[in-house]
């Protein structure tokens, strides 16, 4: 994994308690950057918005590509929301020394990626839409304490929410934005709001 960081030259690192970037951390940085085409055929950092407390892969579907979901935890100042997207690169042919690029994707913010092969536009590699994009998103109505995908049917998304309650979510469905709508809520049988993370679907 790389080293915990912070934006500085289009790279993080992290900050001193002056603000500027730690020396030592900036060289492990730019080491593990250096090295990382030994270690990976192909990685993809997401800078999003608000931190996630949970994400999975959905399964995999015939006919559709690979899928994660995204649950992300707010301060309050903006409504909790999980996020579906879908992974739209293969993997380079070749992987030079410094192959990093850069995109600015819609809905999920700055992407960097290692060793991806992305449709351009043009004939310019950092053009394209990016490695990754956004298939859903939809309002939770607290921090998604944990998400949990349906093996047998990926487009059914079961999430735990900070009061106790089991959401179930079709992500394919259509919903109003920032109107927090699941399909289906299972609450604790004795009515009280119970904090957790566990959540398991049935064999």
């Amino acid at each position: 994994v790389a080293p915990a960081m912070a934006p500085e030259n289009g790279v993080h690192v992290g900050e001193a308690d002056d603000g500027l970037p730690d020396e030592a951390q900036v060289e492990d940085l730019m080491t593990w950057r250096t090295n990382a085409h030994l270690l990976y055929d192909l990685f993809i950092r997401c800078d999003l918005e608000w931190p996630a407390l949970s994400t999975a892969w959905l399964p995999d579907e015939a006919d559709e590509p690979c899928r994660l979901a995204i649950g992300l935890h707010t301060d309050g100042s903006a409504p909790a929301e999980v996020i579906v997207a879908e992974l739209c690169c293969g993997t380079a042919d070749t992987v030079v020394q410094d192959d990093w690029r850069q995109w600015h994707v819609p809905g999920l913010g700055q992407v960097e990626s290692l060793g991806c092969d992305v449709a351009s536009d043009g004939g310019d590699a950092d053009a394209g839409a990016g490695p990754l994009r956004e298939l859903a998103r939809f309002a939770h109505p607290t921090e998604v304490n944990r998400l949990l995908p349906c093996p047998r049917r990926g487009q059914l998304l079961a999430t735990k929410t900070a009061n106790g309650s089991v959401l179930l979510f079709d992500y394919k469905a259509p919903r109003s934005p920032g109107v927090v709508a699941p399909d289906a809520e299972l609450k604790p049988s004795n009515g009280s709001n119970a904090d957790g993370f566990a959540l398991d679907w049935s064999a």
